[in-house]
């Protein structure tokens, strides 16, 4: 009796150390993976014209539940330039990570746009190499200020021209 005891103890502890052992080959090769899917989407921004500025670009956040402040901290693959624009790309591998209908990329990507200060998100699908520009809606997002302040600036330089033309 105890060696049944003992030996339902022995395969009960070799069952979790099989299944932990198991866990960690999936972490590590999904790893494998995100790491892969980021450099083939560096190269793919570098084809496309991009700079590469910085790489699993933090940014800490916070936020108030029952107002207790709550420190969290964000982090973007990449954030990347093309002329005079700043991008935060998210790169995804895989059957439906990719697609920006799924509830966790889409809540992803909007994460990015309220924590990032930048003119656009990017979103790197590196099993079908392609690269997706991503807009929400503005609400008072840089690049809609941006698109408001250039539209003033022009606007008051073709104010002075007809000014001088007219006036002249």
């Amino acid at each position: 009796m105890p060696y049944l005891v003992l030996g339902l103890l022995l395969g009960a502890l070799v069952s979790l150390w099989v299944g932990r052992a198991w866990q960690r080959t999936r972490m590590r090769r999904r790893f494998r993976q995100a790491r892969a899917g980021e450099v083939a989407a560096e190269e793919l921004l570098k084809k496309q014209g991009f700079r590469i500025l910085d790489e699993q670009v933090r940014r800490r956040q916070h936020m108030f539940v029952d107002g207790e402040r709550l420190d969290y901290e964000v982090r973007a693959d990449l954030l990347v330039s093309r002329w005079w624009r700043t991008y935060v790309v998210e790169v995804k591998t895989g059957k439906s990570a990719p697609n920006p209908k799924t509830t966790a990329t889409r809540r992803q990507l909007r994460e990015y746009a309220a924590v990032y200060d930048a003119d656009g998100l990017l979103l790197a699908d590196m099993s079908a190499r392609e690269l997706y520009e991503i807009e929400f809606p503005a609400s008072g997002s840089r690049r809609q200020r941006t698109r408001t302040a250039t539209a003033f600036i022009l606007g008051a330089m073709v104010g002075v021209a007809l000014a001088v033309l007219v006036g002249g």
